[in-house]
């Protein structure tokens, strides 16, 4: 009988014990003559292997990429530019990564990780495991987590570079700041950004995308200084204050799928800040500037669910473009402080009233009470009114409608009731009106 026996390297790998090294001299990592090891071979084994412990007593350069279980440092590791280490174990330094220059990239699928001295150069360290993994208080350049393990503050930490969220993530009742740009999730994806305290904040000095899943329930104050994209499956701010300040900059809203908005807006100091995009953003909470050139410009939609006008401290441009929208949704009477607008759109319970002869340059929609108050009102766009409220008019007005007209009534209310003031109404052509009537008591 003959037994066939492979040598390949694939199979001895697979049937090879684990290894430990430690380092006997300074030197490079793929340097045999840097090593101690009962896997030493200077023939063919002349550094640390996959799923092999290493020990670095000395000063080694990293100069290939490799793949270990557990890495304890007492001496120093730098060098690894371009390169990537992949430490499946426990990375426990009490000696120093000094990686100055060096954009190498350092995955953690560990749980039980500390660096004592770090210096971080242009490297990325990622966080990669599935099971919860503690982010270590250090200074990064960029940072990224991956995999659906939660990763977990348990101390403050600054990125100097790029911050990428690809897991779950929870702040706590700790500091962030980051100076690059943030990517916070992927939409379509359930992992979670959180900050479950008020104690401790967050700032961004670059760029913020909101893509995922964020949940600041703990209601944080958050600083801003690079504007962000709100592009996201759900953002749930809380009630702390989100500042933003130093640059002018823009809310960049663009797709706004949950969550609520209840922060506070702060346009701190002399900068504009630009909301733009093609979804709604509803904010529930104030609107304000610190100082008389603070400015708020609405070019896209933005919804006022607080009972308030914004910007008493600066200046508020709320028709920015002639294709803004500037909703009035909040519960409570009001009357509107202003008698032109772009787009404009009424919710919420109480009954919303006309300040004087007023304009509406395109749509106007009205899903809940509106008072003419005796007022003319011009719609050149489309009307329309989804009930949620009585349209009424007090006083006789005239009332002109340019777009197609649409009365949507339900039962108790949503009705419209010129009777009292006796308004002429004019419905220009082309034009049509549609009435949906559901029921009637």
């Amino acid at each position: 009988m003959e037994i066939a026996v492979s040598t390949s390297p694939a199979h001895i790998m697979m049937t090879r014990r684990k290894n430990t090294w430690y380092s006997a001299n300074d030197g490079n990592w793929s340097d045999p003559n840097t090593w101690l090891s009962n896997g030493l071979d200077k023939k063919s084994i002349v550094c640390p292997q996959v799923g092999d412990d290493v020990c670095i007593l000395h000063n080694v350069n990293f100069d290939i990429n490799a793949i270990v279980n557990n890495l304890t440092i007492q001496g120093k590791l730098s060098g690894g530019n371009g390169l990537t280490l992949t430490i499946n174990g426990d990375l426990q330094a009490n000696g120093s990564l000094d990686f100055t220059s060096s954009s190498i990239i350092i995955s953690l699928n560990g749980y039980n990780n500390y660096v004592t001295f770090f210096t971080c150069g242009n490297s990325t360290i990622v966080y990669n495991g599935t099971l919860a993994q503690q982010v270590m208080g250090i200074t990064y350049n960029n940072l990224t987590t991956q995999n659906f393990g939660y990763k977990y503050q348990n101390s403050d930490v600054t990125i100097d570079g790029n911050f990428n969220v690809q897991s779950p993530y929870e702040v706590g009742a700790h500091n962030l700041i980051v100076t690059g740009t943030s990517t916070i999730g992927t939409v379509g994806v359930s992992y979670i950004f959180s900050k479950n305290s008020s104690t401790g904040s967050i700032l961004f000095i670059g760029t913020v995308d909101f893509e995922g899943v964020t949940n600041l329930s703990g209601n944080p104050n958050v600083e801003f200084r690079g504007g962000t994209t709100i592009h996201t499956l759900s953002l749930t701010t809380g009630t702390g204050a989100w500042t933003f300040s130093t640059n002018s900059q823009t809310i960049a809203c663009n797709a706004y799928l949950g969550g609520t908005w209840g922060a506070s807006i702060v346009v701190s100091g002399t900068i504009t800040l630009t909301l733009s995009g093609g979804s709604a953003l509803q904010v529930n909470n104030t609107i304000n500037g610190t100082a008389a050139g603070s400015t708020f410009n609405n070019d896209g939609i933005l919804y006022l669910g607080y009972n308030s006008n914004p910007m008493a401290t600066g200046v508020f441009n709320y028709q920015h473009l002639s294709t803004s929208t500037l909703g009035y949704v909040f519960n409570g009477t009001f009357t509107l402080p202003y008698t032109s607008y772009a787009n404009l759109v009424i919710a919420g319970t109480g009954v919303k009233t006309q300040i004087g002869n007023t304009t509406v340059n395109k749509a106007f929609t009205s899903n809940g009470a509106y008072e003419c108050g005796g007022y003319d009102l011009n719609v050149i766009g489309a009307f329309n009114h989804h009930g949620g409220g009585n349209f009424t008019t007090s006083s006789f007005c005239n009332i002109t409608i340019g777009g197609a007209a649409s009365f949507t009534i339900t039962s108790g209310t949503g009705y419209v009731d010129l009777r009292t003031g006796n308004a002429n109404v004019e419905l220009v052509s082309p034009h049509i009106m549609a009435v949906f009537v559901q029921r009637i008591s």
